[in-house]
């Protein structure tokens, strides 16, 4: 798909967003529109979304929106344009299974001990995504170490030489 192709059908999965929707950014960043609900007040659109690398539907961000926040939210404002592409819509979301609406109790603590687990699963996704950026920027320190290492071996390659 060419450019022009892709800004054109990015134009019409902002207007009318379907679920399947896959929206990136350079490859770099990927959204999924899985839902599109009919509302009294329009609109409202369920996205998932995650940087790479990433797997979905365990790395994604939920959100919702109404369809005028998606629509603000991906276009840059002062331009008619989009910061991410929609690069294909039907795509695949059978992984995606619905959630079901949370159950509500006459307790008291059943919300707060709802949105504890909440948090407590969202600090260890933040735990792990922490733990993979500490490996990944060892593995960048470990090559810009061997690459001044050698640079500091052939600078006293060159120094013998000129000795000599």
């Amino acid at each position: 798909m060419d450019y022009n192709e892709m800004k054109k059908l990015s134009k019409e999965a902002l207007n009318d967003p379907k679920p399947g929707d896959y929206w990136q950014e350079m490859y770099s960043w990927h959204m999924y529109v899985l839902e599109v609900e009919e509302t009294d007040k329009g609109k409202i659109i369920t996205t998932i979304s995650a940087s790479a690398p990433c797997e979905f539907p365990k790395d994604g961000k939920l959100q919702k929106r109404t369809h005028a926040e998606f629509k603000t939210w991906l276009s840059y404002g002062s331009i008619e344009d989009t910061w991410a592409n929609c690069s294909k819509r039907n795509a695949n979301i059978d992984w995606w299974k619905p959630q079901p609406p949370p159950v509500i109790s006459t307790s008291c603590s059943d919300p707060i001990d709802n949105e504890l687990e909440v948090l407590k699963e969202e600090c260890k996704k933040l735990k792990e995504e922490k733990d993979a950026l500490k490996e990944r920027i060892q593995h960048i320190l470990d090559d810009v170490a061997g690459i001044l290492i050698n640079h500091v071996e052939l600078n006293k390659e060159k120094e013998l030489e000129n000795v000599v």
